[in-house]
């Protein structure tokens, strides 16, 4: 059985605070924009620093990506009269929260929304990443979520993993393993490229040697051929 991930508390804490008109030190409200002040912490209310967080507009379709800072803050100015949903990077799976809104009310005004989550990073399969068949090239439709984790190693800049390879048992046991050992790497050096330095990366394949299901069905087949990510370290 595949080890997931996450251990998370998928409760949402998001609550809209009282709008006031206190300045932001950094960022002031307008007539037309308000200010959002976005903390984000764990389910103990302690800040979650240096989390990747999207907010899109609803109606707008606008996107914009920030990081938290050590407060777990995040602010921004957006449009008034509009809803909002805020979505976290939890590794390399986005998770999204409820919707809010920004009422449309005359003056300066300042929303606050709080939101709290849990999750342990330990193992993740990379389900965006695909191969040719017995090829060890990245597709294009790979880069979107190997960029993503190239930005957490940036950020987390302590942060080590091993990139694993698995296979399904189709063909030559000694075949399988090389093109394992071969699609680990391509994605290390595709993290390299991305300016990670690589001795925070193993790259190791595995071949056919750890099925997560059965290899008697084109759907078990499916499933065991796929790229692992293993923290090590440095996960804060």
């Amino acid at each position: 059985m595949l080890t997931r991930l996450f251990l998370l508390k998928l409760v949402f804490i998001v609550t809209l605070g009282q709008i006031s008109a206190i300045f932001s030190q950094t960022l002031q409200p307008t007539e037309e924009k308000a200010l959002l002040i976005l903390t984000v912490t764990d389910m103990q209310d302690k800040p979650r620093p240096n989390e990747i967080i999207r907010i899109h507009g609803i109606e707008s379709k606008i996107v914009s990506k920030h990081i938290t800072n050590k407060e777990g803050k995040v602010e921004v100015l957006l449009p008034k009269g509009s809803r909002y949903q805020v979505e976290y990077l939890a590794f390399v799976e986005w998770t999204k929260s409820q919707t809010f809104e920004i009422p449309n009310q005359p003056g300066h005004l300042i929303t606050r929304v709080n939101i709290g989550f849990d999750y342990e990073a330990t193992r993740v399969q990379l389900k965006n990443v695909y191969f040719d068949t017995n090829k060890a090239i990245l597709r294009p439709e790979s880069y979107a979520q190997l960029n993503e984790l190239a930005e957490v190693m940036k950020i987390r800049k302590n942060l080590k993993i091993i990139v694993e390879g698995h296979t399904d048992s189709v063909g030559n046991e000694k075949a399988n393993q090389l093109l394992s050992q071969k699609r680990a790497e391509a994605v290390k050096n595709y993290l390299v490229a991305q300016k990670i330095d690589p001795s925070r990366i193993q790259a190791i394949g595995y071949g056919e040697s750890r099925p997560v299901a059965e290899n008697g069905t084109p759907e078990g087949r499916q499933k065991n051929r796929r790229t692992e990510v293993v923290v090590v370290e440095g996960f804060e």
